[in-house]
Parts: structure tokens; sequence; C-alpha cells
């Protein structure tokens, strides 16, 4: 029997088009706006296509990991982080160092959380 899939998730289960990943993806369009416009010092068309660019490359990756996830979900993680780096470049102090450290930090500690989710339940 098929288990189905909700619109949104509030959990690490995959929601058909939201779920706590897309907060991780939030956060890595806000550390790719950082590290690409602040210390690469690209020009912003060029520091967003790149992240875009990262984005697609990263749905690939999941893609032939195998991880299943719906497309509109890997649509919606794309859109997601380019959000990120759109609010981050027009409304947050780029050059802010502490910053671009909390961020790292909260993209960890999601990482961390959601992995371990990810594994006990393939384990299960």
């Amino acid at each position: 029997m098929k288990t189905k899939v909700p619109l949104i998730s509030l959990g690490w289960k995959e929601g058909k088009l939201a779920d706590l990943w897309s907060f991780v993806h939030f956060l890595s369009g806000m550390l790719l706006a950082i590290i690409l416009v602040t210390y690469i010092n690209l020009p912003f068309i060029w520091a967003f296509g790149s992240a875009f660019f990262l984005f697609l490359l990263w749905e690939a990756f999941e893609l032939l990991m195998r991880i299943g996830e719906h497309i509109p979900n890997s649509v919606s993680d794309i859109v997601v982080g380019c959000v990120g780096f759109l609010y981050t470049f027009y409304f947050l102090p780029l050059d802010d160092g502490r910053l671009l450290i909390l961020i790292i930090i909260f993209i960890l500690l999601f990482d961390i959380l959601g992995m371990r989710a990810y594994i006990n339940r393939s384990v299960l």
C-alpha cells in the first residue's frame, strides 16, 4: 500500500512541496549569497546564476543518489534556495561575519538532525 505524502510536512518526512529540508535550502541560499557576493566578489547576476546552478546540481545529485523526492519538492527546493539568496542579498548585511557563522551553525545543526531522521527512517 502506497503511503500518502502530505503537501507540506512540518517534520523531516518529505512533503510534496515543503518540509524541514526546505529550511536547509533557504539557509543554503543565504550562505551562497554571502560567500559569492562578499568573499568571492561576484556581481549579483553571476552570483545568483551560480547559486541557481548549484541548486540544480544538488537536485541532480539527489536524483542520481536515488533520494526519491517528488518533482514538485525538487523544484520547490530550488525556488526556496533562490528566495534565501535574494532575501539575504537585498535585506541582510552581507559583510557581517557573525551572520555567516550563525547560518553555518544552523545549516550544520539542521543537516545533522535531518540526516539522523533520514537514516533512522531507512533502517526501520
